[in-house]
């Protein structure tokens, strides 16, 4: 049992029945803090189900797992948001190709046209305008 553990099992100071009622507040409140407590704050661990004393560094099996899952979760996420950037560059630098292509063929633009690229956004959420504009 809990009263069993020694000091540590639970931050100083800390209770077990108050760490429990903030944990099942958020997990109705606030799913992803709740998760994140789950993984990282060592003062949670006494809710996991193979939760054991002795064990000193307060990783229990399911623990230990499920924070690897939690990496690798963050470390495809991160590569997602990178594929999405170099597949957004990667349409920019065709579309100019295909400008400097249909300009180099004498395809007729004119004299006073020109490719306007405005970019925005940011990394996760990029933005891009390209606009041929003919001045008369």
């Amino acid at each position: 049992t809990l009263e069993d553990c020694p000091a540590g099992a639970i931050p100083p100071g800390g209770n077990y029945a108050e760490l429990y009622e903030t944990i099942q507040r958020l997990r109705v409140e606030d799913t992803n803090d709740y998760y994140e407590l789950l993984a990282k704050e060592d003062g949670y661990r006494a809710g996991w189900d193979d939760f054991s004393c002795p064990s000193p560094e307060g990783l229990s099996p399911n623990r230990r797992e499920y924070r690897a899952m939690r990496e690798d979760s963050n470390t495809f996420l991160k590569r997602a948001r990178l594929a999405t950037t170099v597949v957004f560059l990667n349409r920019i630098v065709s579309a100019v190709d295909a400008y400097r292509t249909a300009r180099g063929a004498r395809v007729s633009v004119g004299a006073g046209t020109n490719l306007e690229i405005r970019f925005g956004g940011s990394l996760t959420n990029p933005r891009a305008s390209l606009k041929m504009v003919r001045h008369l």
